[in-house]
């Protein structure tokens, strides 16, 4: 029987060993790192862009493109 609680006890000791090597919290890579992602300087700027607009150059540069069967 100490076998076994020997080896139940070596069994949490090495996951508690294991598990002091991953954050709960991962560290956060900035947006820029990110594929795909806009800087926030884009995106004010395309705020801006959109702001603008007349109602139909608004539609036609965010409503429309959605729309498309060719998009991604």
């Amino acid at each position: 029987m100490t076998d076994q609680a020997e080896s139940v006890d070596q069994l949490y000791f090495n996951a508690e060993q294991l598990s002091q090597d991953f954050s709960l919290f991962p560290r956060k890579e900035p947006a820029a790192v990110i594929k795909g992602l806009l800087t926030e300087r884009q995106i004010n700027a395309q705020v801006e862009r959109l702001q603008s607009m007349d109602v139909d150059e608004y539609i036609a540069a965010s409503v429309a493109p959605t729309e498309e069967s060719g998009r991604p």
